[in-house]
């Protein structure tokens, strides 16, 4: 399982201290802190989390609080939790030190995702993305272990507004910005659903990064709309279902996975459970 929420600078109510809280913009008031969510998301034993950081101020005092779970964890053996695993996540993807290949594999089993729309995207989008280079930067230097997920701040959905694609400059400005900042930790590229299944032509292309050898798309909706299914299978069928994960509502699921025989998932399969968010890989739904 894995936890998801936004993260803002704001007061946790009842005090006027600065902090990372789950809010979602433009609330500046929660009852739940950073520090809150994931202490509830070990105890809960949870896989994972996702945070999705809604400016880039509150990025850096966000990893310090991560970082603080560090001094909590025992050594990895057969024998420990779920929540053992994640507090040792934590503290992994926070060292600059070298993994032997199996405990590599048991840190990414569960993942942390650090999430932000960092660049403009479709339809001419004018909302003010996070500062790309600040967040890459920063998310590569304090947590190199995690998992990115650098998206675009899209415009579908305005008035008027009922149709787009990303264009080939949208993946070009991605790469580069990846580049640019030596990124070569995994990295998930979230792409809403209806504009997905209107760009098989360059979607594709997004996950060939030289850099990177771990790739993937997460398709996301916020609620239901009409949607190319057939489109967006297709696009699923082109990347591969172990390179994709879905983050649609259940009648979407139920789309996407009627008439098509839905096989075991795999070792790599991974849900993600949380505010609005319901996850898996392709491949546990065909």
């Amino acid at each position: 399982m894995m936890l998801e929420a936004d993260v803002v600078l704001g007061n946790k109510i009842g005090s006027t201290e600065e902090i990372p809280i789950m809010a979602h913009p433009p609330s500046t008031t929660s009852e739940l802190s950073l520090e809150d969510f994931l202490s509830n998301a070990i105890t809960a034993n949870s896989c994972g989390v996702k945070l999705d950081f809604k400016s880039i101020e509150v990025l850096e005092p966000s990893l310090k609080i991560l970082q603080n779970h560090k001094d909590n964890v025992c050594l990895v053996t057969e024998e420990m939790t779920n929540t053992q695993f994640i507090v040792r996540m934590v503290q992994r993807a926070t060292l600059t030190v070298d993994w032997t290949a199996d405990e590599r594999e048991i840190v990414l089993t569960f993942p942390v995702w650090l999430n932000a729309d960092i660049l403009p995207g479709p339809v001419n989008s004018t909302a003010q993305p996070v500062d790309a280079d600040k967040f890459l930067s920063i998310c590569a230097r304090d947590f190199p272990l995690a998992t990115l997920s650098p998206g675009w701040k899209v415009r579908y959905g305005a008035p008027n507004i009922t149709s787009g694609r990303y264009e080939l400059e949208h993946i070009t400005s991605m790469k580069e910005a990846l580049a640019r900042n030596n990124i070569t930790q995994p990295v998930t590229f979230p792409v809403q659903a209806i504009l997905a299944a209107q760009s098989i032509d360059t979607l594709p292309d997004l996950l060939n990064v030289s850099s990177i050898n771990d790739t993937t798309l997460t398709i996301w909706l916020s609620e239901v709309e009409a949607i190319n299914i057939t489109q967006l299978k297709k696009l699923i069928d082109i990347v591969g279902k172990n390179r994709v994960y879905l983050d649609l509502p259940e009648s979407i699921m139920d789309q996407l996975s009627s008439s098509t025989p839905r096989v075991a998932p795999t070792t790599s399969m991974g849900f993600a459970v949380g505010v609005g968010l319901v996850a898996a890989a392709a491949s546990y739904f065909f």
